[in-house]
């Protein structure tokens, strides 16, 4: 009997929970309101989805665009401070070749003078010697001839270390002169380029460039500057700067004719 009862009362629970799931829907049907609400809901639901899925690939768009953007940067720099010790290095050797060439050269040519001079100078001596013996009388036995060639020989060495210690003194004359450094006047206009602006100073454009390595600038020869970059060079290079506006004409002509307006 008690199993009878527990039956019954299940089925019974279950048709009203039948009753009341055919009650919602009915209720659903008969509302549109409501089923519009739900469709809304589930589509804005989709909308968000959507949404939220494109600002992720946005946001990993552009972080993998910073991170390639970083790298790319880093690489030049790196190719720019390899370049620039490069460039140093080179320049530096070009430089002490150029020194030593000219030092050579001069050298050369200084002892070649000086040794035409000193040459000219023991000839003559040797002429006047031989005049001289001419008009004494001849010495016949072998010692005075061993005698004579042993006072050339003297002679010439004392004419020998006469010119080399003039050629010394001479080339120290020549090596030891001031070289004066001439400043300018730099007139600079919004832009200039670094071999233009190294003309104005009369100087090698190496220099300029090595002068802006020095203040924390990379830049090659033909690189274009802008006018404060270009007058801290030519003023750390110890030139006066002059500073031009690229329109200064032209606002001077307007500014003559408000002032004829004006009168």
């Amino acid at each position: 009997a008690k199993a009878e009862e527990q039956v019954k009362h299940e089925a019974k629970e279950q048709a009203k929970r039948e009753a009341a799931e055919k009650e919602k829907v009915k209720q659903s049907k008969n509302n549109p309101k409501t089923a519009k609400s739900s469709k809304d809901s589930a589509a804005y639901t989709e909308k968000q989805r959507r949404e939220a899925e494109a600002a992720e690939l946005k946001r990993e768009a552009e972080e993998e665009m910073r991170r390639t953007v970083e790298a790319e940067a880093k690489r030049v720099a790196e190719e720019a401070r390899r370049m620039a010790e490069e460039n140093s290095n080179r320049w530096s050797s070009n430089d002490e070749t150029e020194d030593n060439a000219d030092y050579l050269t001069t050298t050369s040519r200084h002892a070649r003078e000086a040794e035409d001079e000193n040459d000219a100078q023991e000839e003559g001596r040797r002429a006047r010697n031989r005049g001289g013996k001419a008009t004494r009388q001849k010495k016949n036995n072998k010692h005075s001839e061993i005698a004579d060639r042993e006072e050339e020989r003297a002679v010439g060495r004392t004419n020998k270390t006469k010119g080399k210690q003039k050629k010394t003194s001479s080339l120290q004359q020549s090596f030891t002169k001031p070289v004066a450094v001439i400043y300018r006047d730099v007139v600079i206009g919004e832009t200039i380029s670094v071999a233009e602006l190294a003309n104005k100073m009369a100087v090698k454009g190496s220099q300029v460039v090595k002068t802006m390595m020095k203040m924390g600038a990379m830049v090659t020869i033909n690189q274009v500057v802008d006018q404060e970059t270009a007058q801290l060079v030519a003023e750390e290079m110890g030139h006066k700067v002059i500073l031009r506006r690229e329109n200064e004409l032209e606002e001077a002509i307007l500014n003559d004719r408000d002032t004829g307006e004006a009168v």
